[in-house]
């Protein structure tokens, strides 16, 4: 069972990782997300970030896009941070299944990824099984984006207030969690 996490992640520390980003807010995960974004360019401002989207349809050159985020960059780029939205869907034995597999097992240096699943993930299945192997070794970090309940959800709206440097009433948070519920899109609005 996966810890519910109402805080904003930090970027990567380590020298290289893996991270599967799934479940049904999509809000949240979509808000941390930028927001790691934003943190890992400020860190490293010549790094490249790459964002792929899976398609069936173009698995093979997926593949290929996929390699060469992870190998290129160029002379002066060290640092990439590789976004793959839907990835865990590809076909078991296809290509793209088949590069991702090995560049988990040699990921270089300075290379992150994270797939971001907008869907369940069904992990006792195909490349979800492979990766869940790979989580449960500590190889791979995963977090799952759940609903908020009301407490957490006031929790997170005073808390954000702080970080953008203001305070915010618990009566007021409240309030507004009631209005807008888990859209983390329009909370962020507001």
């Amino acid at each position: 069972m996966t810890k519910k996490d109402t805080t904003i992640q930090k970027s990567p520390t380590k020298d290289r990782g893996v991270f599967v980003w799934y479940g049904e807010n999509q809000s949240l995960l979509a808000l941390t997300l930028a927001q790691w974004r934003e943190q890992f360019s400020t860190k490293y401002p010549q790094a490249v970030l790459t964002r792929l989207e899976y398609d069936k349809a173009k698995e093979s050159e997926l593949a290929q896009q996929l390699h060469q985020a992870v190998q290129g960059g160029g002379l002066f780029v060290s640092e990439r941070l590789i976004i793959l939205t839907n990835f865990l869907k590809a076909e078991t034995k296809g290509e793209l299944a088949e590069e991702i597999k090995r560049l988990l097992d040699v990921l270089p240096t300075k290379v992150y990824l994270v797939f971001v699943e907008e869907a369940k993930v069904a992990w006792s299945k195909g490349l979800p099984a492979v990766i869940d192997k790979l989580i449960k070794s500590g190889q791979v970090t995963k977090r799952e984006f759940n609903n908020l309940s009301a407490s957490e959800l006031e929790q997170w709206i005073v808390g954000r207030a702080k970080v953008e440097g203001g305070n915010i009433p618990v009566s007021v948070a409240r309030l507004l969690a009631s209005l807008v519920g888990n859209d983390f899109w329009q909370l962020k609005q507001e």
